[in-house]
């Protein structure tokens, strides 16, 4: 999770919430991504990308990484 909060903190994004509304995607999405719930499909995997400005292979390694 540290890996993924990174990527947002470099992004400009400090909470979630800012993710979100700049990706599309629900809260509970990225939450669920992030504390390895469910995995992110790569629909969910691109659009994070996008808002993080990384290539969507950064968004997979960041939310496969160990906590």
């Amino acid at each position: 999770m540290e890996v993924f909060n990174d990527l947002m903190e470099r992004a400009g994004f400090d909470t979630i919430d800012q993710l979100a509304a700049d990706s599309g995607l629900s809260v509970r999405t990225i939450f669920n991504c992030r504390h390895k719930l469910t995995s992110p499909n790569r629909s969910t995997v691109k659009l994070l990308a996008q808002s993080l400005l990384v290539h969507p292979e950064e968004v997979t390694l960041a939310l496969s990484a160990r906590q």
